[in-house]
């Protein structure tokens, strides 16, 4: 647990969500937050003591764009 305290260490999560509103408009949400690093920790315990993370928005680009349908792989249908 002590490493994730480091200033020297960040954990970063990415990702992208392709969804379609409720106009049927497809949509992909890009997102990547990350954990540690120069913009520090910050930890907490839920009620049943478990240790928690906050992630942080990276500057990278978090954004919504709208789209044509996505690939067959990426299609929820």
């Amino acid at each position: 647990m002590e490493g994730l305290k480091s200033p020297n260490a960040a954990y970063y999560v990415q990702g992208k969500v392709h969804y379609r509103d409720i106009f049927k408009d497809w949509h992909c949400l890009k997102v990547r937050m990350f954990f540690g690093g120069p913009a520090g920790t910050r930890m907490t315990k839920d009620t049943n003591g478990v240790t928690l993370g906050h992630l942080v928005p990276d500057s990278w680009g978090n954004s919504e764009e709208d789209e044509s349908e996505p690939d067959a792989g990426q299609n929820p249908n």
